[in-house]
């Protein structure tokens, strides 16, 4: 064993001194850098959270719009992640809408996001849309700008199964899920396709309760009959509707529970909706190309009679939509439908046509999306 020298017995508790001191001095920045790695990881999760919970809040903007046609403009807040989360969706017009989200933590930092995104319904880029065949028989079908000009190659039509085409020009892409056929008439181009559009189902609700919304409701069926600028509507009907030599304006939701019949001479206007839950049938012999309504059928068809000028959205999406022949019939619009017949008709969709508000289904495409300040 090696004795300790003369005089330094102590040394040992020199070191231990001079050690403490050191640990006393490390200690304190060793806990600070540790405080602040954990203040730090703590802030990352808190703002992680917050864009958690704000994008959510975009979604739910986004998810509200495609289900429910009322949410044009709407403000809404619920929590997540312990985050409060405001949402607030406005319409900036031309079917442009900016959602605003924002997520507010307990302690009041907040995150928001900003998105831009556009609105299209299952009219906005198809003149016809079929769940099934589409028959088109002698027949011209085009487009037009909402001056009137011709737009060349732009009267697209898709069906979910057969194409056929009978001596008939179509100026517009041509999609099929199934077979093309008959003779080839004239059109701009066919692509067979795996797409399926799908036709989303009439919320009755919301428009029962559009067409319910000032009281107006009637428990017989309606007849029209010899009147001049008659406004209809916002009307409910228990019973059918039927509408003879006379002009009928839509000045709100008409819901009917049976048929929807418009007779001769008669004429339908206003950018409003006119819905039957069964069948639709319409010879009428006038239209306003500013002001195309919305005419639905909830589980019926749609007819457009022979020698008939409609103008209109026409949306089956469980029955046949039949445009029937004649000398000059005219559709000012488009149609989607479960089946689709066009017999001896110039169907004209308009590029820029007025729509009424609250179309079916429809596509939000987001145009930009970013952190607010």
């Amino acid at each position: 064993m090696k004795l300790l020298r003369k005089k330094e017995s102590g040394q040992a508790m020199i070191m231990a001194l001079i050690m403490l001191a050191l640990g006393g001095l490390l200690v304190a920045p060793a806990l600070n850098l540790a405080l602040t790695s954990v203040r730090y990881h703590g802030l990352i999760e808190s703002r992680t959270m917050e864009s958690y919970a704000a994008d959510s809040g975009v979604q739910y903007a986004l998810a509200k719009l495609r289900n429910d046609p009322s949410t044009d403009n709407f403000t809404d807040n619920f929590t997540l992640n312990g985050r409060t989360v405001s949402v607030t969706a406005e319409d900036m017009g031309s079917n442009l809408h900016k959602i605003t989200a924002t997520a507010t933590s307990a302690g009041g930092r907040s995150t928001t996001i900003e998105s831009y995104f556009r609105t299209l319904s299952i009219f906005s880029e198809h003149v016809v849309i079929s769940n099934g065949d589409v028959d088109i028989n002698n027949s011209v079908i085009i487009a037009e700008d909402g001056q009137g000009e011709r737009v060349e190659g732009e009267a697209n039509m898709h069906s979910n199964a057969d194409f056929a085409i009978t001596g008939s020009e179509l100026d517009g892409h041509i999609t099929y899920v199934g077979d093309l056929s008959g003779s080839p008439g004239q059109y701009i181009s066919e692509t067979r396709v795996e797409e399926v559009k799908e036709l989303p189902p009439i919320d009755t609700v919301f428009w029962e309760n559009e067409a319910k919304a000032t009281g107006n409701i009637s428990y017989e069926d309606v007849e029209i009959r010899d009147e001049d600028a008659y406004p209809l509507g916002p009307l409910f009907i228990y019973g059918n509707l039927s509408i003879e030599k006379s002009e009928v304006i839509l000045t709100g939701t008409v819901y009917v529970t049976g048929f929807i019949d418009v007779k001769t001479d008669s004429t339908i206007t206003g950018a409003e909706t006119l819905l039957a839950e069964g069948d639709v049938g319409i010879k009428s012999t006038n239209y306003d190309p500013a002001s195309i309504p919305l005419i639905m059928s909830v589980n019926g068809g749609i007819e457009c009679k022979s020698d008939s000028w409609v103008g209109a959205l026409l949306y089956a999406p469980n029955g046949t939509i039949d445009l029937k022949g004649g000398p000059d019939n005219r559709l000012y619009g488009s149609v989607v439908g479960n089946e689709v017949i066009i017999k001896g008709t110039t169907v004209t969709y308009i590029i820029d046509i007025p729509d009424p508000e609250d179309l079916p289904g429809g596509e939000v495409i987001v145009i930009t999306y970013g952190y607010g300040p």
